[in-house]
């Protein structure tokens, strides 16, 4: 397996195939200008080489914030019979930096997903960071499609909850569950509050694809032993996943955990690949991995949340 390891400053809007390729170019010895800066590149282990630079000047710099980590949703009760339910609907999040929804799941009828009791609910946001200053609320709709209208489907959960304050959670790095309960089961939320952290965009693209391979990508982030599921299926061409943002302790590590498995089917067996990055406050870092049946870039970016001025 080869690991290339590429950084360099936010605001370069070079696509991935430019990282990797100049990843590749200094493997092959050649030099490769980004932003215009002056680069230091090093060898640092076997097929394993990282790019780093100080960037333009006048890089505007915001504090670090305390962010809400929400690592986990789990299907955690359901009071209809016969297995595996088809689930839709929606949870979000409003916090002082915005009025408007931040989604944290949002799933239309038209393409339910299909989960049992005791799964995890794939979070497909949220789209930003959520700031955890004074209450944050979060609303819920959520219903089970059994087929027939709209109007007949259960509802599993639905409403709208203060459930997190700066006050009274946990101090950073412990991660706590709520409940919440509805007409029809319950569902699990998993949340940690992170202090001096920033916003990770985590962005994950696949090249070079030799056949469909089972793909299962996750997070640890902070020092927390929660992992953060980003992505479950399998990969059948080129492609890239959907866009996630986690929080994460400024100066810490985060680890992106790859498990790649042959054909349609997902074992806990699967071989595991690792991308670790050190946590900063502007930025990027990528790192390409070479498995058996792809090439996969990892790329994060790094950014703070800022306060509106009425604040």
């Amino acid at each position: 397996m080869a690991t290339t390891t590429t950084s360099g400053i936010k605001g370069d809007d070079d696509e991935t195939s430019s990282l990797a390729k100049a990843c590749n170019d200094e493997q092959d010895g050649r030099t490769a200008a980004v932003h215009g800066d002056k680069h230091t590149r090093k060898k640092t282990g076997h097929d394993i080489f990282l790019r780093c630079g100080d960037g333009p000047p006048g890089m505007p710099f915001h504090g670090e914030k305390c962010i809400a980590l929400r690592t986990a949703m789990k299907l955690a009760k359901i009071d209809v019979d016969g297995g595996p339910i088809e689930l839709y609907g929606y949870m979000a999040t409003r916090d002082v930096l915005e009025p408007l929804l931040n989604y944290v799941v949002n799933v239309s009828r038209n393409d339910p997903i299909i989960i049992e009791q005791g799964s995890l609910i794939e979070m497909t946001g949220p789209k930003r960071g959520i700031e955890l200053c004074g209450s944050i609320i979060i609303e819920f709709d959520m219903r089970i499609k059994m087929g027939g209208e709209e109007k007949d489907d259960p509802q599993l959960i639905d409403g709208a909850s203060v459930v997190l304050d700066d006050r009274c959670m946990p101090n950073s790095a412990y991660a706590f569950t709520r409940r919440i309960y509805g007409d029809s089961g319950a569902v699990d939320i998993t949340v940690s509050r992170l202090d001096f952290a920033v916003e990770a965009t985590i962005e994950v693209h696949i090249s070079e694809v030799e056949g469909s391979f089972s793909l299962c990508v996750g997070c640890f982030t902070s020092g927390l032993c929660e992992e953060i599921q980003l992505f479950k299926g399998v990969i059948i061409e080129p492609s890239a996943l959907r866009r996630h943002v986690v929080a994460a302790v400024i100066d810490t590590w985060m680890d992106v955990k790859l498990k790649v498995g042959s054909g349609h089917s997902y074992s806990s067996d699967n071989p595991e690949h690792w991308c670790s990055f050190k946590t900063t406050n502007h930025g990027w870092t990528c790192q390409q991995i070479k498995v058996e049946f792809a090439s996969i870039l990892v790329k994060v970016t790094w950014s703070t949340t800022c306060f509106p001025t009425s604040f």
